[in-house]
């Protein structure tokens, strides 16, 4: 995709490393960090601050059939990597990262943000079941994705006026069916389901050849 800055926004780090392939730079915010859509409105609205809460963290259990918890910042359901310490340095270099992120918002570069679909269940080496749920997030995950990116896109168009900016969002090959789509209003491309994982640069690069000439037609790259 020439024209354009990748910029990640999760769930996983997939997208963020594929970013930091096209874009040479190291500086994702969502790079080892598993967050919700309707999360990102919300990390945007009070500056992220719950990440600099250490008493925000807590051991979680992800997935149904597995006993590992991950740790996981409560306000924002965002799970860490396995082996995440949460200490001054990680929020040190997570807090460069917002700084990044933020710039790349009042910047008036064009970006195209990339999201991969949440998964209803494990897609995780080693780890099985479907998604839990907690109580307290049963809500946020009433509404699809697609919903929580609407949303983002309205606040990012109120919020950031100058950024030129696109959604691309992937579905996950363990969810229901998403087709090939753009919605001009809110400026998500909708791309049909793919199973991404350690072969992520492949199927990615795939994605942008396959849908090459769709994806000129609506958004002009």
């Amino acid at each position: 995709m020439e024209g354009f800055d990748i910029v990640s926004l999760g769930y996983n780090c997939y997208p963020g490393m594929y970013s930091d392939k096209k874009n040479g730079a190291n500086l994702q915010f969502f790079s080892n960090i598993a967050v919700p859509s309707w999360a990102l409105v919300k990390m945007l609205e009070n500056n992220f601050s719950a990440f600099n809460d250490k008493n925000d963290y807590v051991p979680m259990k992800i997935f149904s059939d597995s006993g590992i918890h991950f740790l996981t910042n409560k306000t924002y359901y965002a799970r860490l990597a396995k082996g995440t310490i949460v200490n001054d340095d990680f929020l040190k270099k997570l807090n460069e990262r917002k700084t990044a992120f933020i710039d790349i918002l009042k910047s008036d570069k064009e970006v195209l943000f990339l999201r991969y679909e949440e998964p209803e269940k494990s897609d995780l080496p080693h780890f099985t079941g479907s998604r839990i749920v907690p109580n307290e997030y049963a809500e946020d995950y009433k509404q699809n994705e697609i919903y929580h990116l609407k949303l983002l896109s309205t606040y990012l168009q109120k919020t950031y006026p100058g950024l030129k900016y696109h959604i691309m969002f992937v579905g996950n090959s363990l969810n229901s069916e998403t087709k090939l789509d753009y919605d001009a209003e809110s400026k998500i491309i909708t791309i049909p389901n793919a199973n991404i994982g350690s072969n992520y640069e492949k199927v990615f690069d795939d994605i942008f050849a396959n849908n090459a000439t769709f994806i000129k037609e609506k958004i002009g790259k």
